[in-house]
């Protein structure tokens, strides 16, 4: 009788220290997230241009959400791009996503640098989130999307090619809040000045060709080197193309562009690989780091109709019959 009781009061003891613990846990607000709240958000498989690191380089990424209203520490989770190779990245002790926090893992291939994987991703294979025990948390089968896009996942679980939203919601207000993040906040004294995005008899390049140009302008007293600047036809993907080593612009100077097709200084002209649609497009110039320095967006343009500041670098957009 005595032995039942005092095994009784044991058991009791035990089960309030475990009831005084919970308490404890409640009071200080200690709560860790369920392991159902973490999933895969957002994938770029071609980020060619897209979305830099911290380094200013360009690999695809991979991006996880907490999903529930409490934090969730991640450490010893792991990422893979193969379900039956495991973890091939773990994530280090101390890592925690806040609610409602986002974070991206670049796979470059190279896991020197913070937050790098040791893989890279392709869309034959698949992407895959694991706990510290390797159960999978959650899996998505890649598949290609267009250079610039993300594999985005949807209210509905679903997964729709976007825009790029790293760290923002998959949705028009978090394409837009990542762009304007996106937005350099300093003033360089580089502006668009001019473009024509449908030039039909205008201007010749060297080749004999009615290419489609860019003017670049410089407001400011010194020359700016312009080397590994970006040019593109998209603020999704603004380092579309990196101007040449070598490439400036003289103080109070222009610079023209001809989206020709062509890549880097031919016959003492700077040309970029790719062409201006005549409707919806955008012209963006970035700086070395991939911020965005200058960007103007357009409905649709006229043959032999430019887009001009007026005055240069500081005028709002207008279209001019008579190009300069």
């Amino acid at each position: 009788m005595r032995k039942k009781r005092l095994t009784s009061l044991l058991v009791s003891i035990a089960l309030l220290a475990v009831l005084i613990i919970f308490i404890a846990k409640l009071d200080t607000g200690e709560q860790t997230a369920s392991v159902d709240s973490l999933r895969l958000n957002e994938i770029m498989l071609s980020n060619k241009g897209s979305v830099p690191d911290g380094s200013g380089d360009y690999p695809d990424w991979i991006e996880i959400y907490n999903g529930s209203s409490e934090s969730a520490d991640i450490s010893g989770y792991g990422l893979s791009d193969s379900l039956l190779e495991g973890p091939k990245y773990v994530f280090p002790a101390g890592t925690v996503l806040q609610s409602g926090e986002y974070i991206v893992v670049w796979c470059s291939g190279d896991s020197s640098e913070e937050l790098h994987a040791p893989f890279k991703i392709n869309a034959e294979e698949e992407a895959v989130l694991f706990d510290p025990t390797s159960r999978v948390v959650d899996s998505a089968d890649l598949m290609a999307v267009d250079t610039g896009l993300t594999l985005s996942r949807q209210s509905d679980g679903n997964w729709a090619a976007m825009k790029p939203s790293p760290g923002f919601e998959n949705s028009d207000a978090g394409i837009a809040a990542y762009e304007a993040e996106l937005m350099s906040t300093e003033d360089m004294g580089l502006y668009i000045n001019e473009f024509m995005a449908s030039n039909a008899t205008t201007i010749l390049d060297s080749f004999g060709v009615y290419s489609d140009w860019v003017e670049i302008y410089n407001t400011t007293l010194q020359e700016i080197d312009l080397s590994g600047f970006g040019i593109s036809d998209s603020i999704a993907q603004p380092m579309k193309y990196r101007l040449p080593e070598g490439t400036s612009i003289a103080p109070g100077g222009y610079l023209v562009i001809f989206l020709s097709g062509n890549e880097g200084i031919q016959n003492g002209e700077l040309h970029a690989p790719f062409g201006l649609r005549a409707y919806e497009e955008d012209v963006v110039l970035s700086s070395a780091n991939g911020r965005i320095v200058d960007s103007i967006s357009y409905s649709r343009m006229e043959a032999d109709v430019s887009m001009a500041r007026t005055p240069d670098g500081t005028g709002e957009f207008a279209q001019s019959a008579q190009p300069t």
